[in-house]
């Protein structure tokens, strides 16, 4: 059954169409038991950072936000402009976590991992709570935690 949190259906995705996509993705697992992905803004992730009880954390200040929406339909002119941001999936035991970078966008995340010492490690980190997927949350995360590869040593843990 899709569980729909907004109420504007041209905002919303279910939880099912957003797992559908994410059993598609070529995660990779961290020694915490995370998964990552590093991917290109889609459709699937445009809908989900419209998830109105998600919340936005801008790090390195971990200042909480709310998702500017015209930062939303900035991706999805970069998408349209066939040069989609790029962006970081991390699959937590508690959350799905959507992070990008504003700025400079197009290297990001592997000028940060390459040299975490600058300032690019500005970025923003949608959260979406496991609560939204129900039960079949984790079930799929056991799932692709079985098949996933260890992360490249290049990816620090998130």
């Amino acid at each position: 059954m899709d569980n729909f949190l907004n109420t504007s259906a041209q905002d919303t995705i279910s939880s099912d169409k957003l797992l559908t996509f994410l059993n598609t993705l070529a995660w990779c697992k961290q020694s915490n038991g995370n998964l990552v992905v590093v991917t290109k803004a889609c459709p699937e992730i445009i809908e989900a950072l419209n998830i109105k009880n998600g919340t936005i954390k801008v790090y390195p200040q971990l200042m909480t936000v709310k998702i500017n929406k015209s930062w939303l339909n900035q991706m999805q002119e970069k998408l349209d402009n066939g040069m989609p941001t790029p962006v970081v999936l991390i699959w937590k035991q508690d959350n799905l976590e959507i992070c990008y970078r504003k700025h400079n966008s197009d290297d990001f995340p592997y000028d940060a991992w390459a040299n975490p010492g600058t300032n690019n490690n500005e970025h923003e980190r949608f959260i979406i709570p496991n609560t939204f997927f129900a039960a079949t949350f984790a079930s799929n995360q056991q799932t692709l935690l079985n098949q996933a590869k260890a992360c490249p040593p290049v990816i620090p843990l998130l």
